[in-house]
């Protein structure tokens, strides 16, 4: 099964959901694709990156966030990972990715933090 990636409107709040056992080459493109998309919209909501549907993460999904959090920063739309599962913590933690994206437990954390800013 690869990543299945969804993008969930609120009112103050961007949320791309990634969901799935594997993040993969065609996960990376359609994430790539969703991220334009909100770009070329002028959006401006904070983006939050929801991955506690994730099972794994390899090298793979930690490029496509990556990719995706430096598209996002051009735009100066803040944004952050949020309601990662402890193994995928661990994960994030070894990549230091909180030193591109800040990580939250949840998305009232991320987005209590970036009101603050």
């Amino acid at each position: 099964m690869s990543c299945l990636i969804q993008v969930v409107r609120k009112p103050d709040l961007i949320v791309i959901q990634l969901v799935g056992e594997a993040f993969c080459l065609q996960s990376i493109q359609e994430m790539r694709i969703c991220v334009e998309g909100l770009m070329d919209s002028d959006e401006t909501r904070p983006i939050a990156i929801c991955t506690d549907g994730l099972s794994l993460v390899g090298s793979s999904c930690l490029s496509g966030i990556i990719e995706t959090a430096f598209e996002i920063r051009k735009h100066k739309i803040p944004a952050f990972i949020a309601e990662a599962r402890p193994d995928v913590l661990d994960v994030f933690n070894i990549a230091s990715l909180h030193s591109i994206l800040p990580i939250y437990d949840t998305l009232e954390d991320g987005m209590e933090a970036v009101s603050k800013n």
